[in-house]
């Protein structure tokens, strides 16, 4: 019985933890890149990608490329809090699977990123990081019926359609980006991305906190809403 108290609380702290490091992935992110353009003489915002900070040639590359794999762990550490903490929430398992599946791939991808530097093929998995795309719409369909988590879902909302009309102007869609701009659209870009997954990090760590006190049972069935006194589940 006390074994089973101390894996409960262990799980507890490490969803927390898992989720702290999640807040901390745009920061990470876009931290590493105005470190790394630093040491890049003569580097534009404006006209360059993002990725050219890490290819091979360039001044320092390892900047970049160990800082994106940093963001890529963090990404896959914050999969295990959202995961915990959809299904401490009572999300349906296959959602909850679904959100945190996307995250795991999407850090890959960041993993892929440094450890292939531009132009590499295998830079970023290819085309893996889109994957991102499904993020907002499973973590939404996870909170659907949860009143307290109405704004997070707004915003994850708006954050996917904006993220995918960037994405779509990245491909060349509208003939919006040139080689005088690519650099800032990317950018653009990544900030539907990035700051997405440490705000839904940031709304899920709070829920947890508010709806699954010490005092409440977690194992409540999925059935249950949010609105329900957890000793009625």
């Amino acid at each position: 019985m006390l074994g089973s108290f101390v894996a409960v609380e262990y799980m507890k702290k490490l969803e927390v933890i898992s989720l702290r490091v999640a807040m901390m992935v745009p920061f990470i992110y876009f931290g590493i890149i105005v470190l790394s353009a630093l040491f890049y003489p003569g580097y534009s915002h404006m006209r360059q990608v993002i990725s050219d900070l890490g290819a091979s040639g360039t001044p320092h590359p390892e900047i970049f490329n160990v800082g994106v794999i940093i963001t890529g762990a963090a990404i896959l550490i914050g999969a295990f809090g959202f995961f915990r903490a959809l299904q401490r929430l009572g999300a349906r398992l296959m959602l909850t699977c679904l959100t945190s599946s996307v995250l795991v791939l999407f850090g890959l991808a960041g993993l892929l990123t440094g450890i292939f530097p531009w132009p590499d093929p295998r830079h970023g998995g290819k085309y893996l990081a889109l994957v991102i795309i499904f993020g907002p719409m499973f973590l939404t369909a996870a909170l659907w019926k949860r009143r307290e988590a109405r704004l997070l879902n707004m915003y994850s909302i708006g954050t996917n359609i904006l993220m995918i009309g960037t994405i779509a102007i990245m491909t060349g869609i509208g003939g919006l980006v040139t080689r005088a701009n690519v650099g800032l659209m990317q950018r653009i870009s990544a900030l539907t991305v990035f700051p997405w997954i440490g705000i839904a990090a940031y709304v899920l760590n709070v829920l947890v906190l508010r709806y699954t006190s010490p005092n409440t049972q977690i194992d409540c069935k999925t059935s249950c809403t949010l609105d329900s006194p957890r000793s009625d589940c």
